[in-house]
């Protein structure tokens, strides 16, 4: 299942976790199957977020989408994203 990181900080977690709880059925439309947030210990509004996904290309197409910019700007997001797609399982 392919996954995408996503890092970035936001202004306030509280305000930001209601709207990114708003936006769930926007997101599993999209493709999202889960997702696990991680806080920096030092820094609470220092966010990782893990997202698995039905398919890597439904990823990408809504991580580029305007309605995820604009939801992004309301939330507080205060920095470019760092998004990293993960293919999933792989053999070694």
């Amino acid at each position: 299942m392919p996954q995408m990181l996503v890092q970035h900080k936001v202004q306030d977690y509280d305000k930001w976790k209601i709207l990114f709880d708003v936006s769930l059925p926007v997101r599993k439309m999209a493709g999202e199957k889960s997702c696990r947030i991680f806080r920096n210990t030092e820094d609470p509004n220092d966010l990782t977020i893990l997202f698995d996904w039905k398919d890597a290309k439904l990823a990408i197409q809504y991580s580029e989408s305007e309605e995820l910019k604009t939801a992004m700007k309301a939330s507080g997001v205060l920095d470019t994203p760092k998004v990293y797609l993960l293919p999933g399982d792989m053999e070694t």
